[in-house]
């Protein structure tokens, strides 16, 4: 059951990542090109591209991180040693990675809707949004975990 579960948080995580990338490579020059043929002025259209390219960047490399940093957990779920302070410090980077990089990248998508994209920008920001929800839930439960660890030092050093 246990090794089952690894394989399936493995392969989420793979999938994702690939997803990332793909978003990445097929459909940035898509959105660049839709966002250019709304645009008359070449200038504002080099600063919109640069706005998307940098929200990509900052998006792709954060959650390549943020995968990386999850696959720490594997080892941890297989020898049930998840509550110790360690995994709850590394949660909490996780989540405070996700949150920056969702803080920085709804900086680019308001500067794309102050540039007059008003049909992509609110999807972007919905995405943001759950992005920053997760950060949240999993500031949350990096504190569960610490806690968790910290009954658990009491009880095995009360047997």
């Amino acid at each position: 059951m246990k090794n089952s579960l690894i394989i399936l948080i493995k392969v989420a995580l793979i999938i994702l990542l690939i997803g990332v990338i793909a978003l990445c490579v097929f459909w940035l020059p898509s959105l660049v090109d839709y966002i250019g043929s709304h645009i008359e002025s070449q200038e504002q259209f080099n600063t919109v591209k640069i706005l998307i390219y940098t929200a990509s960047i900052i998006l792709s490399l954060s959650l390549i991180t943020v995968f990386l940093l999850g696959f720490k957990f594997l080892p941890e779920l297989k020898n049930d040693t998840i509550f110790h302070k360690k995994n709850a410090k590394l949660i909490k980077t996780i989540s405070i990675i996700l949150f920056s990089a969702c803080g920085l990248f709804s900086l680019c998508v308001i500067g794309l809707f102050l540039m007059g994209e008003l049909i992509l920008s609110p999807a972007l920001l919905f995405v943001d949004a759950i992005g920053v929800i997760v950060a949240l839930m999993l500031f949350v439960l990096s504190k569960y975990v610490d806690n968790a660890s910290i009954l658990k030092e009491e009880v095995d050093a009360t047997l």
